[in-house]
């Protein structure tokens, strides 16, 4: 990542593969795709970096500017969060206030959820695959292995 040379790169190609800036961070990647950080997603897969983007003022460059200082050499993974189990997690409220929408879901964790010490994880999958015959023999046939109790 952002190991290429700038020199080398023939200037009228200015986005990848997936129409990505060509250029992210100052330096072009090696490859087809340039790399991407979703600084919410980063930030929200570590629970040691939450209180500091507090104290920076709910600023989402703090997980940014971490993931290029500390993280990437830390071997910190960009997204380990799992947005749709959070929501799960708290389906009394956050199932009707953002359905799908994962992104709005990281953000209210990072921004409310770590605060009020929401749970990121007891939804639990294959519990509630168990729990109804007609997924379980839906998603078991599939993928035998996963969703055995």
């Amino acid at each position: 990542m952002n190991n290429g040379n700038n020199l080398a790169f023939p200037p009228e190609i200015k986005f990848d593969v997936a129409g990505n800036p060509r250029i992210f961070n100052g330096t072009i990647d090696l490859g087809a795709f340039e790399f991407l950080l979703d600084p919410a997603q980063y930030g929200a897969s570590y629970r040691d970096l939450i209180p500091y983007y507090i104290n920076a003022g709910y600023n989402l460059a703090f997980f940014t500017n971490h993931y290029y200082s500390n993280g990437r050499f830390e071997g910190r993974s960009i997204d380990s969060f799992d947005e749709f189990r959070y929501i799960a997690s708290n389906a009394g409220d956050l199932i009707g206030a953002f359905g799908l929408n994962g992104a709005a879901a990281t953000l209210h964790y990072l921004n409310n959820g770590y605060t009020e010490n929401r749970s990121t994880t007891a939804f639990i999958p294959s519990r509630y695959l168990n729990s109804y015959p007609d997924l379980f023999n839906l998603f078991a046939a599939r993928s035998p292995t996963l969703y055995v109790s």
